[in-house]
Protein backbone atom coordinates (compact mmCIF):
# COMPACT_ATOMS: atom_id res chain seq x y z
CA UNK A 1 0.00 0.00 0.00
CA UNK A 2 1.25 3.40 -0.88
CA UNK A 3 2.19 5.99 1.96
CA UNK A 4 -0.51 8.17 1.19
CA UNK A 5 -3.27 5.52 1.52
CA UNK A 6 -1.98 4.82 4.87
CA UNK A 7 -1.77 8.44 5.36
CA UNK A 8 -5.47 9.43 4.55
CA UNK A 9 -6.41 6.46 6.55
CA UNK A 10 -4.55 7.62 10.00
CA UNK A 11 -6.34 11.13 9.42
CA UNK A 12 -9.21 10.37 11.03
CA UNK A 13 -7.16 9.26 13.91
CA UNK A 14 -4.18 11.69 13.80
CA UNK A 15 -7.33 14.49 13.74
CA UNK A 16 -8.92 13.59 16.97
CA UNK A 17 -5.67 13.14 18.71
CA UNK A 18 -4.11 16.84 17.52
CA UNK A 19 -8.37 18.02 18.80
CA UNK A 20 -8.03 16.39 22.47
CA UNK A 21 -4.61 17.37 22.55
CA UNK A 22 -4.74 21.24 21.77
CA UNK A 23 -8.46 21.86 23.24
CA UNK A 24 -7.78 23.74 26.58
CA UNK A 25 -9.20 26.93 27.15
CA UNK A 26 -6.06 28.37 28.49
CA UNK A 27 -3.39 29.61 26.17
CA UNK A 28 -0.40 29.11 28.51
CA UNK A 29 -1.66 25.70 28.76
CA UNK A 30 -2.11 25.31 25.10
CA UNK A 31 1.93 26.81 24.44
CA UNK A 32 3.06 24.50 27.19
CA UNK A 33 1.42 21.14 25.55
CA UNK A 34 2.61 22.53 22.25
CA UNK A 35 6.48 22.42 23.88
CA UNK A 36 5.69 18.91 25.87
CA UNK A 37 4.49 17.32 22.46
CA UNK A 38 7.36 18.94 20.78
CA UNK A 39 9.98 17.59 23.46
CA UNK A 40 8.06 14.44 23.40
CA UNK A 41 7.97 13.53 19.47
CA UNK A 42 11.82 14.91 19.71
CA UNK A 43 12.83 12.40 22.17
CA UNK A 44 10.32 9.66 20.04
CA UNK A 45 12.13 10.61 17.19
CA UNK A 46 15.60 10.13 18.67
CA UNK A 47 14.76 6.88 20.42
CA UNK A 48 13.26 5.09 17.54
CA UNK A 49 16.25 6.21 14.76
CA UNK A 50 18.57 5.01 17.86
CA UNK A 51 16.80 2.04 17.97
CA UNK A 52 16.82 1.48 14.02
CA UNK A 53 20.55 2.35 13.63
CA UNK A 54 21.08 -0.03 16.43
CA UNK A 55 19.22 -2.59 14.93
CA UNK A 56 20.82 -2.23 11.48
CA UNK A 57 24.37 -1.83 13.25
CA UNK A 58 23.58 -5.61 15.16
CA UNK A 59 22.03 -7.03 12.18
CA UNK A 60 25.20 -6.04 9.81
CA UNK A 61 27.79 -7.33 12.57
CA UNK A 62 25.63 -10.39 12.90
CA UNK A 63 25.77 -11.32 9.48
CA UNK A 64 29.72 -10.71 9.75
CA UNK A 65 30.12 -12.68 12.68
CA UNK A 66 28.10 -15.28 10.95
CA UNK A 67 30.33 -15.69 8.51
CA UNK A 68 33.44 -15.64 10.27
CA UNK A 69 32.59 -18.41 12.18
CA UNK A 70 31.13 -20.36 9.34
CA UNK A 71 34.63 -20.05 7.94
CA UNK A 72 36.63 -21.58 11.54
CA UNK A 73 34.24 -23.86 11.20
CA UNK A 74 35.27 -24.88 8.03
CA UNK A 75 38.85 -24.38 8.85
CA UNK A 76 38.76 -26.37 11.96
CA UNK A 77 36.58 -29.04 10.46
CA UNK A 78 39.00 -29.25 7.35
CA UNK A 79 42.21 -29.84 9.75
CA UNK A 80 40.38 -32.24 12.13
CA UNK A 81 39.51 -34.28 8.99
CA UNK A 82 42.70 -34.02 7.79
CA UNK A 83 44.33 -35.64 10.43
CA UNK A 84 41.77 -38.20 10.68
CA UNK A 85 42.93 -39.08 7.20
CA UNK A 86 46.76 -38.48 8.14
CA UNK A 87 45.98 -40.93 10.80
CA UNK A 88 43.84 -44.06 8.47
CA UNK A 89 46.75 -43.76 6.16
CA UNK A 90 49.60 -44.18 8.86
CA UNK A 91 47.46 -47.27 9.97
CA UNK A 92 47.07 -48.60 6.79
CA UNK A 93 50.64 -48.05 5.13
CA UNK A 94 52.94 -47.43 7.69
CA UNK A 95 54.92 -50.60 8.57
CA UNK A 96 56.56 -50.04 11.65
CA UNK A 97 52.76 -50.04 12.95
CA UNK A 98 52.38 -53.34 11.76
CA UNK A 99 55.30 -54.47 13.10
CA UNK A 100 55.20 -53.17 16.38
CA UNK A 101 51.71 -55.02 17.10
CA UNK A 102 53.35 -58.38 16.03
CA UNK A 103 57.30 -57.57 17.46
CA UNK A 104 58.48 -59.46 20.48
CA UNK A 105 61.94 -58.07 20.64
CA UNK A 106 62.19 -55.37 23.30
CA UNK A 107 64.68 -53.34 20.48
CA UNK A 108 62.66 -53.90 17.53
CA UNK A 109 59.50 -52.21 19.87
CA UNK A 110 61.43 -49.79 21.14
CA UNK A 111 62.63 -48.97 17.49
CA UNK A 112 59.70 -48.91 15.43
CA UNK A 113 58.07 -46.50 18.21
CA UNK A 114 61.08 -44.08 17.67
CA UNK A 115 59.68 -44.16 13.95
CA UNK A 116 56.22 -44.40 14.40
CA UNK A 117 56.95 -40.77 17.03
CA UNK A 118 58.82 -39.31 14.14
CA UNK A 119 56.59 -39.93 11.66
CA UNK A 120 53.80 -38.26 13.62
CA UNK A 121 55.75 -35.33 14.31
CA UNK A 122 56.73 -34.68 10.76
CA UNK A 123 53.13 -33.43 10.06
CA UNK A 124 51.13 -30.56 12.23
CA UNK A 125 47.86 -29.15 12.16
CA UNK A 126 47.09 -26.11 13.60
CA UNK A 127 43.93 -26.74 15.16
CA UNK A 128 45.22 -30.53 16.69
CA UNK A 129 46.07 -30.28 19.97
CA UNK A 130 47.66 -33.93 19.06
CA UNK A 131 47.79 -37.03 17.82
CA UNK A 132 48.61 -40.41 18.94
CA UNK A 133 48.89 -44.39 18.04
CA UNK A 134 47.80 -47.10 20.77
CA UNK A 135 49.16 -50.69 20.17
CA UNK A 136 46.87 -52.56 22.27
CA UNK A 137 49.03 -55.80 22.01
CA UNK A 138 51.76 -54.18 23.16
CA UNK A 139 49.62 -51.59 26.01
CA UNK A 140 52.07 -48.78 24.25
CA UNK A 141 50.89 -45.12 23.83
CA UNK A 142 52.78 -43.06 21.39
CA UNK A 143 51.44 -39.29 21.40
CA UNK A 144 52.45 -36.32 19.45
CA UNK A 145 52.05 -33.00 21.44
CA UNK A 146 51.47 -29.85 19.27
CA UNK A 147 53.80 -27.93 21.42
CA UNK A 148 52.60 -24.40 19.91
CA UNK A 149 49.64 -25.21 21.95
CA UNK A 150 50.75 -26.57 24.71
CA UNK A 151 49.47 -23.53 27.35
CA UNK A 152 49.46 -24.34 30.36
CA UNK A 153 50.13 -28.19 30.21
CA UNK A 154 46.61 -28.01 28.34
CA UNK A 155 47.70 -30.97 25.75
CA UNK A 156 50.22 -32.91 28.09
CA UNK A 157 47.23 -33.40 30.05
CA UNK A 158 45.18 -34.16 27.39
CA UNK A 159 47.60 -36.88 26.16
CA UNK A 160 47.66 -38.57 30.06
CA UNK A 161 43.90 -38.61 29.99
CA UNK A 162 43.20 -40.37 26.98
CA UNK A 163 46.55 -42.57 27.80
CA UNK A 164 45.16 -43.97 31.19
CA UNK A 165 41.22 -44.35 28.95
CA UNK A 166 43.01 -46.56 26.51
CA UNK A 167 45.03 -48.55 28.89
CA UNK A 168 42.07 -49.23 31.60
CA UNK A 169 39.45 -50.23 28.94
CA UNK A 170 42.23 -52.71 27.55
CA UNK A 171 43.20 -53.94 30.91
CA UNK A 172 39.31 -54.37 31.12
CA UNK A 173 38.72 -55.86 27.83
CA UNK A 174 36.40 -53.06 27.05
CA UNK A 175 38.44 -51.28 24.14
CA UNK A 176 35.40 -51.86 21.51
CA UNK A 177 32.86 -49.77 23.72
CA UNK A 178 34.58 -46.74 23.39
CA UNK A 179 32.71 -44.32 20.60
CA UNK A 180 35.12 -44.58 17.61
CA UNK A 181 34.96 -42.61 14.12
CA UNK A 182 33.36 -39.47 15.87
CA UNK A 183 34.41 -36.71 18.12
CA UNK A 184 33.11 -36.91 21.37
CA UNK A 185 33.68 -34.45 24.79
CA UNK A 186 35.36 -35.37 27.70
CA UNK A 187 36.33 -33.10 30.60
CA UNK A 188 39.33 -32.84 32.99
CA UNK A 189 39.01 -30.36 35.92
CA UNK A 190 38.41 -26.86 34.45
CA UNK A 191 39.21 -28.15 30.44
CA UNK A 192 37.18 -29.77 28.22
CA UNK A 193 38.37 -31.75 25.39
CA UNK A 194 37.64 -33.26 22.16
CA UNK A 195 39.01 -36.97 21.15
CA UNK A 196 38.26 -38.75 17.93
CA UNK A 197 39.01 -42.58 18.05
CA UNK A 198 39.80 -45.38 14.64
CA UNK A 199 40.80 -48.59 15.06
CA UNK A 200 42.21 -49.90 11.90
CA UNK A 201 44.01 -53.32 11.86
CA UNK A 202 44.49 -53.87 15.65
CA UNK A 203 45.68 -50.29 15.86
CA UNK A 204 43.87 -47.20 18.08
CA UNK A 205 44.89 -43.64 16.32
CA UNK A 206 43.38 -40.37 17.55
CA UNK A 207 43.80 -36.89 17.85
CA UNK A 208 42.27 -34.40 19.95
CA UNK A 209 41.76 -30.97 20.23
CA UNK A 210 41.04 -28.40 23.21
CA UNK A 211 38.03 -26.27 23.35
CA UNK A 212 39.62 -23.46 25.59
CA UNK A 213 42.54 -23.16 23.12
CA UNK A 214 40.37 -23.61 20.01
CA UNK A 215 38.43 -20.86 21.05
CA UNK A 216 41.21 -18.65 21.41
CA UNK A 217 41.75 -18.88 18.20
CA UNK A 218 39.00 -16.48 16.52
CA UNK A 219 40.89 -13.40 16.70
CA UNK A 220 38.28 -11.40 14.74
CA UNK A 221 36.09 -11.59 17.85
CA UNK A 222 38.69 -10.14 20.48
CA UNK A 223 38.59 -6.57 19.50
CA UNK A 224 34.32 -6.63 19.80
CA UNK A 225 35.61 -8.15 23.13
CA UNK A 226 33.31 -10.86 22.33
CA UNK A 227 33.47 -14.08 24.42
CA UNK A 228 33.48 -17.61 22.39
CA UNK A 229 31.27 -20.05 23.73
CA UNK A 230 31.27 -24.36 22.72
CA UNK A 231 27.12 -24.91 23.77
CA UNK A 232 25.22 -28.50 23.54
CA UNK A 233 22.33 -28.84 22.00
CA UNK A 234 20.55 -28.72 25.54
CA UNK A 235 22.03 -24.97 25.44
CA UNK A 236 24.39 -25.48 28.35
CA UNK A 237 27.72 -23.67 28.44
CA UNK A 238 31.01 -25.57 28.10
CA UNK A 239 34.53 -24.52 29.77
CA UNK A 240 33.20 -20.53 30.29
CA UNK A 241 32.81 -19.98 34.11
CA UNK A 242 31.41 -16.42 32.81
CA UNK A 243 28.14 -17.55 31.45
CA UNK A 244 28.51 -21.02 33.20
CA UNK A 245 24.79 -21.86 34.59
CA UNK A 246 23.50 -20.21 31.86
CA UNK A 247 20.85 -21.51 29.44
CA UNK A 248 21.03 -20.50 25.94
CA UNK A 249 19.03 -21.08 22.86
CA UNK A 250 21.97 -21.87 20.30
CA UNK A 251 19.22 -23.01 17.46
CA UNK A 252 18.76 -19.47 17.23
CA UNK A 253 21.47 -18.63 14.75
CA UNK A 254 21.17 -14.05 15.86
CA UNK A 255 19.25 -13.37 18.91
CA UNK A 256 20.49 -10.57 22.04
CA UNK A 257 20.56 -12.81 25.35
CA UNK A 258 20.82 -10.51 28.44
CA UNK A 259 23.13 -7.65 27.48
CA UNK A 260 24.87 -9.67 24.63
CA UNK A 261 24.52 -10.02 20.89
CA UNK A 262 24.42 -13.95 20.45
CA UNK A 263 25.34 -15.63 17.06
CA UNK A 264 25.54 -19.22 16.78
CA UNK A 265 26.55 -21.59 13.98
CA UNK A 266 26.36 -25.78 14.32
CA UNK A 267 29.18 -27.23 14.43
CA UNK A 268 30.29 -29.85 11.26
CA UNK A 269 32.37 -32.31 13.27
CA UNK A 270 30.42 -33.08 16.14
CA UNK A 271 26.72 -31.98 17.62
CA UNK A 272 27.76 -29.06 19.71
CA UNK A 273 27.48 -25.48 18.82
CA UNK A 274 30.03 -22.28 18.59
CA UNK A 275 28.55 -18.83 19.86
CA UNK A 276 29.61 -15.57 19.45
CA UNK A 277 28.30 -12.93 22.82
CA UNK A 278 29.07 -9.70 21.99
CA UNK A 279 28.60 -7.36 24.87
CA UNK A 280 26.08 -4.54 23.97
CA UNK A 281 28.56 -1.85 25.46
CA UNK A 282 30.34 -2.65 22.22
CA UNK A 283 27.52 -1.79 19.71
CA UNK A 284 26.54 1.16 21.85
CA UNK A 285 30.68 2.37 21.89
CA UNK A 286 30.24 2.30 17.75
CA UNK A 287 27.25 4.48 17.87
CA UNK A 288 28.35 6.67 20.46
CA UNK A 289 29.31 9.66 17.89
CA UNK A 290 26.52 9.81 15.88
CA UNK A 291 24.31 9.73 19.54
CA UNK A 292 26.43 12.38 20.56
CA UNK A 293 25.42 14.58 17.16
CA UNK A 294 21.70 13.80 17.20
CA UNK A 295 21.54 14.64 20.89
CA UNK A 296 23.13 17.87 20.15
CA UNK A 297 20.65 18.94 17.35
CA UNK A 298 17.37 17.81 19.47
CA UNK A 299 18.67 20.25 22.58
CA UNK A 300 19.47 22.88 20.36
CA UNK A 301 15.66 22.42 19.16
CA UNK A 302 14.35 22.09 22.29
CA UNK A 303 16.25 25.22 23.27
CA UNK A 304 15.02 26.99 20.49
CA UNK A 305 11.34 26.29 21.40
CA UNK A 306 11.52 27.03 24.98
CA UNK A 307 12.46 30.49 24.05
CA UNK A 308 9.52 30.89 22.04
CA UNK A 309 7.60 29.55 24.53
CA UNK A 310 8.83 31.82 27.43
CA UNK A 311 8.13 34.88 25.18
CA UNK A 312 4.57 33.82 24.16
CA UNK A 313 3.72 33.04 27.68
CA UNK A 314 5.19 36.79 28.68
CA UNK A 315 2.76 38.29 25.99
CA UNK A 316 0.03 35.94 26.95
CA UNK A 317 0.02 36.60 30.64
CA UNK A 318 -0.64 40.11 30.08
CA UNK A 319 -4.45 39.85 28.38
CA UNK A 320 -4.80 36.75 30.58
CA UNK A 321 -4.05 38.68 33.98
CA UNK A 322 -7.31 40.47 33.06
CA UNK A 323 -9.87 37.94 32.02
CA UNK A 324 -9.04 35.70 35.08
CA UNK A 325 -10.53 37.20 38.03
CA UNK A 326 -14.05 37.17 35.86
CA UNK A 327 -13.20 33.47 34.94
CA UNK A 328 -12.64 32.20 38.63
CA UNK A 329 -15.97 34.50 39.57
CA UNK A 330 -18.00 32.75 36.89
CA UNK A 331 -16.63 29.08 37.96
CA UNK A 332 -17.83 30.42 41.51
CA UNK A 333 -21.12 31.12 39.80
CA UNK A 334 -21.10 34.27 39.74
CA UNK A 335 -22.33 35.60 36.42
CA UNK A 336 -22.85 39.71 36.96
CA UNK A 337 -19.21 40.43 36.90
CA UNK A 338 -17.99 42.38 33.72
CA UNK A 339 -14.26 43.33 32.87
CA UNK A 340 -13.60 46.93 32.99
CA UNK A 341 -10.34 47.47 31.62
CA UNK A 342 -8.85 47.87 28.22
CA UNK A 343 -6.17 46.53 26.45
CA UNK A 344 -4.01 48.77 23.97
CA UNK A 345 -4.05 45.17 21.80
CA UNK A 346 -6.71 45.25 19.44
CA UNK A 347 -7.14 41.29 19.18
CA UNK A 348 -7.49 41.35 22.93
CA UNK A 349 -9.74 44.03 23.01
CA UNK A 350 -12.10 42.21 20.85
CA UNK A 351 -12.38 39.55 23.11
CA UNK A 352 -12.81 41.35 25.79
CA UNK A 353 -15.74 42.75 24.49
CA UNK A 354 -17.18 39.36 23.05
CA UNK A 355 -16.23 38.07 27.30
CA UNK A 356 -18.96 40.84 28.18
CA UNK A 357 -21.44 39.85 25.51
CA UNK A 358 -20.91 36.56 26.17
CA UNK A 359 -21.59 36.53 30.26
CA UNK A 360 -25.51 38.76 29.29
CA UNK A 361 -26.39 35.95 27.27
CA UNK A 362 -25.32 33.27 29.53
CA UNK A 363 -27.14 35.22 32.09
CA UNK A 364 -30.72 35.00 30.06
CA UNK A 365 -29.78 31.16 28.73
CA UNK A 366 -30.05 30.37 32.69
CA UNK A 367 -33.24 32.28 33.56
CA UNK A 368 -34.90 30.41 30.75
CA UNK A 369 -33.48 27.37 30.97
CA UNK A 370 -34.33 27.32 34.86
CA UNK A 371 -37.94 28.29 33.91
CA UNK A 372 -38.08 25.09 31.17
CA UNK A 373 -36.56 22.36 33.41
CA UNK A 374 -39.20 23.30 36.33
CA UNK A 375 -41.75 22.99 33.38
CA UNK A 376 -41.00 20.01 31.84
CA UNK A 377 -40.24 18.52 35.72
CA UNK A 378 -43.76 19.04 36.54
CA UNK A 379 -45.29 17.61 32.80
CA UNK A 380 -42.83 14.32 33.44
CA UNK A 381 -44.59 13.96 37.07
CA UNK A 382 -47.74 14.28 35.54
CA UNK A 383 -47.19 11.80 32.71
CA UNK A 384 -46.10 9.27 34.78
CA UNK A 385 -49.24 9.75 37.55
CA UNK A 386 -51.07 9.01 34.61
CA UNK A 387 -49.78 5.66 33.34
CA UNK A 388 -50.44 4.15 36.92
CA UNK A 389 -53.83 5.57 37.58
CA UNK A 390 -55.67 3.76 34.95
CA UNK A 391 -54.11 0.61 35.96
CA UNK A 392 -54.95 0.82 39.16
CA UNK A 393 -58.28 2.02 37.72
CA UNK A 394 -59.01 -0.65 35.64
CA UNK A 395 -58.17 -3.79 38.27
CA UNK A 396 -60.48 -2.01 41.21
CA UNK A 397 -63.56 -1.94 38.52
CA UNK A 398 -63.16 -5.93 37.68
CA UNK A 399 -63.17 -6.36 41.84
CA UNK A 400 -66.32 -4.25 41.31
CA UNK A 401 -67.58 -6.14 38.36
CA UNK A 402 -66.85 -9.79 40.23
CA UNK A 403 -68.67 -8.83 43.68
CA UNK A 404 -71.87 -7.52 41.61
CA UNK A 405 -73.02 -10.39 40.33
CA UNK A 406 -73.91 -11.62 43.72
CA UNK A 407 -77.30 -9.39 45.13
CA UNK A 408 -75.67 -10.84 48.56
CA UNK A 409 -73.00 -8.72 47.70
CA UNK A 410 -74.80 -5.50 47.61
CA UNK A 411 -73.39 -3.94 50.61
CA UNK A 412 -70.03 -5.35 49.86
CA UNK A 413 -70.38 -3.22 45.94
CA UNK A 414 -71.15 -0.38 47.83
CA UNK A 415 -68.62 -0.13 49.98
CA UNK A 416 -66.15 -0.96 47.35
CA UNK A 417 -67.49 1.71 44.95
CA UNK A 418 -66.98 4.23 48.02
CA UNK A 419 -63.93 3.16 48.85
CA UNK A 420 -62.59 3.46 45.08
CA UNK A 421 -64.15 6.85 44.67
CA UNK A 422 -61.45 7.94 47.55
CA UNK A 423 -58.81 5.91 45.28
CA UNK A 424 -59.71 7.83 42.14
CA UNK A 425 -59.51 11.31 43.65
CA UNK A 426 -56.10 10.18 45.23
CA UNK A 427 -54.65 8.83 42.36
CA UNK A 428 -56.20 11.37 39.80
CA UNK A 429 -55.10 14.25 41.91
CA UNK A 430 -52.64 16.72 40.73
CA UNK A 431 -50.35 16.41 43.74
CA UNK A 432 -46.75 15.82 43.38
CA UNK A 433 -46.69 15.44 47.30
CA UNK A 434 -48.24 14.19 49.63
CA UNK A 435 -47.58 12.61 53.62
CA UNK A 436 -46.50 9.17 53.88
CA UNK A 437 -49.41 8.22 56.52
CA UNK A 438 -51.98 9.61 53.72
CA UNK A 439 -50.20 7.24 51.39
CA UNK A 440 -50.29 4.19 54.01
CA UNK A 441 -54.03 4.70 54.39
CA UNK A 442 -54.88 4.32 50.87
CA UNK A 443 -52.75 1.12 50.38
CA UNK A 444 -54.49 -0.64 53.25
CA UNK A 445 -57.72 0.47 52.07
CA UNK A 446 -56.37 -1.46 48.64
CA UNK A 447 -55.38 -4.37 50.61
CA UNK A 448 -58.98 -3.98 52.69
CA UNK A 449 -60.67 -4.41 49.03
CA UNK A 450 -58.24 -7.34 47.75
CA UNK A 451 -59.20 -9.59 50.97
CA UNK A 452 -62.91 -8.37 50.17
CA UNK A 453 -61.86 -10.17 46.88
CA UNK A 454 -59.87 -13.05 47.62
CA UNK A 455 -61.15 -14.07 51.66
CA UNK A 456 -58.65 -15.79 53.50
CA UNK A 457 -55.76 -15.23 50.82
CA UNK A 458 -54.29 -12.18 51.87
CA UNK A 459 -52.43 -10.75 55.34
CA UNK A 460 -50.31 -7.86 55.93
CA UNK A 461 -47.94 -6.35 58.26
CA UNK A 462 -47.51 -2.45 58.06
CA UNK A 463 -45.52 -0.82 60.94
CA UNK A 464 -44.50 2.91 59.84
CA UNK A 465 -42.47 5.14 63.13
CA UNK A 466 -45.21 7.85 63.59
CA UNK A 467 -42.18 10.25 63.57
CA UNK A 468 -42.43 9.46 59.58
CA UNK A 469 -46.44 10.28 59.47
CA UNK A 470 -45.43 13.82 58.36
CA UNK A 471 -42.72 12.83 55.61
CA UNK A 472 -42.82 13.94 51.98
CA UNK A 473 -43.32 11.24 48.92
CA UNK A 474 -45.05 10.77 45.84
CA UNK A 475 -48.47 9.42 45.48
CA UNK A 476 -48.32 5.88 44.61
CA UNK A 477 -44.53 4.95 46.08
CA UNK A 478 -45.86 2.28 48.13
CA UNK A 479 -49.53 1.13 46.25
CA UNK A 480 -47.98 0.54 43.24
CA UNK A 481 -45.64 -1.77 44.75
CA UNK A 482 -48.71 -3.61 46.62
CA UNK A 483 -50.74 -3.71 43.18
CA UNK A 484 -47.30 -5.78 41.42
CA UNK A 485 -47.17 -8.04 43.97
CA UNK A 486 -51.00 -9.30 44.35
CA UNK A 487 -51.15 -9.36 40.75
CA UNK A 488 -47.78 -11.26 40.58
CA UNK A 489 -48.23 -13.62 42.84
CA UNK A 490 -51.59 -13.66 44.80
CA UNK A 491 -53.92 -16.82 43.93
CA UNK A 492 -57.39 -18.11 45.20
CA UNK A 493 -56.97 -20.42 48.13
CA UNK A 494 -53.55 -19.89 49.03
CA UNK A 495 -52.16 -17.30 51.79
CA UNK A 496 -50.12 -14.25 50.61
CA UNK A 497 -48.48 -12.51 52.84
CA UNK A 498 -46.85 -8.46 52.43
CA UNK A 499 -45.22 -6.73 55.24
CA UNK A 500 -44.68 -3.19 54.78
CA UNK A 501 -41.78 -1.56 57.23
CA UNK A 502 -40.43 2.21 57.59
CA UNK A 503 -37.95 3.85 59.96
CA UNK A 504 -35.45 6.78 60.14
CA UNK A 505 -32.01 7.06 60.44
CA UNK A 506 -29.03 9.24 60.67
CA UNK A 507 -26.31 9.87 57.79
CA UNK A 508 -23.67 12.09 58.61
CA UNK A 509 -26.09 15.92 59.81
CA UNK A 510 -28.88 14.40 57.56
CA UNK A 511 -31.80 12.53 58.47
CA UNK A 512 -33.07 9.66 55.64
CA UNK A 513 -36.03 7.62 55.54
CA UNK A 514 -35.71 4.15 54.96
CA UNK A 515 -39.09 1.65 53.45
CA UNK A 516 -38.94 -1.68 53.21
CA UNK A 517 -41.87 -3.65 50.83
CA UNK A 518 -41.22 -8.05 51.21
CA UNK A 519 -44.16 -10.19 50.08
CA UNK A 520 -44.21 -13.97 50.28
CA UNK A 521 -44.52 -14.91 46.40
CA UNK A 522 -42.31 -16.15 43.72
CA UNK A 523 -39.96 -13.41 44.16
CA UNK A 524 -37.65 -12.03 41.13
CA UNK A 525 -35.79 -14.10 39.08
CA UNK A 526 -31.99 -13.41 37.88
CA UNK A 527 -33.28 -11.22 34.14
CA UNK A 528 -35.77 -9.42 36.32
CA UNK A 529 -33.59 -8.57 39.21
CA UNK A 530 -30.41 -7.12 36.84
CA UNK A 531 -33.36 -5.23 34.83
CA UNK A 532 -35.13 -3.50 37.44
CA UNK A 533 -31.60 -2.66 39.33
CA UNK A 534 -30.69 -1.08 35.71
CA UNK A 535 -34.45 0.14 34.96
CA UNK A 536 -33.31 3.65 33.75
CA UNK A 537 -30.39 2.90 31.73
CA UNK A 538 -32.37 0.17 29.55
CA UNK A 539 -35.98 1.74 29.83
CA UNK A 540 -36.93 -0.49 26.19
CA UNK A 541 -35.93 -3.66 27.57
CA UNK A 542 -39.56 -3.68 29.36
CA UNK A 543 -41.92 -6.22 27.28
CA UNK A 544 -44.99 -5.53 26.49
CA UNK A 545 -45.60 -3.00 29.62
CA UNK A 546 -44.14 -5.42 31.72
CA UNK A 547 -42.53 -3.91 34.74
CA UNK A 548 -43.82 -0.66 33.42
CA UNK A 549 -45.05 0.83 37.45
CA UNK A 550 -41.66 -0.12 38.37
CA UNK A 551 -40.04 2.00 35.86
CA UNK A 552 -42.18 4.85 36.85
CA UNK A 553 -41.32 4.40 40.58
CA UNK A 554 -37.99 4.40 39.88
CA UNK A 555 -38.35 7.57 37.90
CA UNK A 556 -40.58 9.84 40.10
CA UNK A 557 -38.01 8.94 43.25
CA UNK A 558 -35.38 10.52 41.16
CA UNK A 559 -37.81 13.28 40.24
CA UNK A 560 -39.07 14.49 43.17
CA UNK A 561 -35.96 13.74 45.76
CA UNK A 562 -32.92 14.35 43.59
CA UNK A 563 -30.07 12.43 43.14
CA UNK A 564 -29.51 11.00 46.41
CA UNK A 565 -32.60 8.45 46.96
CA UNK A 566 -32.17 4.97 46.33
CA UNK A 567 -34.32 1.86 45.24
CA UNK A 568 -33.05 -1.97 46.03
CA UNK A 569 -34.95 -4.99 43.99
CA UNK A 570 -33.67 -8.42 45.75
CA UNK A 571 -35.35 -11.47 47.10
CA UNK A 572 -35.95 -11.74 51.32
CA UNK A 573 -34.52 -15.28 52.26
CA UNK A 574 -37.17 -17.58 53.54
CA UNK A 575 -39.56 -15.20 51.96
CA UNK A 576 -40.41 -13.85 48.38
CA UNK A 577 -39.68 -10.34 46.54
CA UNK A 578 -37.98 -7.60 48.52
CA UNK A 579 -37.93 -3.78 48.03
CA UNK A 580 -35.66 -1.31 50.09
CA UNK A 581 -36.63 2.32 48.80
CA UNK A 582 -34.09 4.90 50.65
CA UNK A 583 -34.43 8.64 50.76
CA UNK A 584 -33.51 11.81 52.60
CA UNK A 585 -36.18 13.09 55.04
CA UNK A 586 -38.42 15.90 54.15
CA UNK A 587 -41.12 17.45 56.02
CA UNK A 588 -44.47 17.82 54.31
CA UNK A 589 -45.04 21.65 54.73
Amino acid sequence: MHFADHFYRLRPCFTHFVIRTFHTHSVRKLVSRCFFLLTAFSLLVFFLCSAAFFRQMALHISLNMKNSLELYNDEISRDLDDAITFLTDNCFRNADISSLNTSHDRNEIYLHTVKIQKNLSTTTFPNIGGLFIYSQSQDIFIPQVNETWDLNQNNTKASYLIKDILRERNQNDSLKDLPLNQWFLMREGEDYFLFHIINKRNTYAGAWTSLNLTASTYQYFKDMQASILYVDQNGSVLGNPLFEGSRLDPEKSVHFFRNYLAVSNPLDYCDYYIMAMIPASYLLHLMAPLLTAFLIIMTWILLFCLAVSFLMKHFINASSAILQPVIQSMRSGEFHSQIESSSPFEETQNVIDTFNEMISEIQNLRINIYEQKIARTELELQYLKTQIAPHFLINCLNTIFTLSQDKANQDITHLLIQTLSDHLRYTLSTRTEVALSEEIHYVKNYLTLTKLRFPGSLSYDIRIESSLDNAQVFPLILLMLTENSIKENLVMGETFFIRIHGYSYQKGNATRVHLVHIDSGAGFDREQLLLFNHIEERPLSLDKGSGIGIYNTVRRLKLTMGETPEILFSNEPDAGARIDIDFPYRRLS
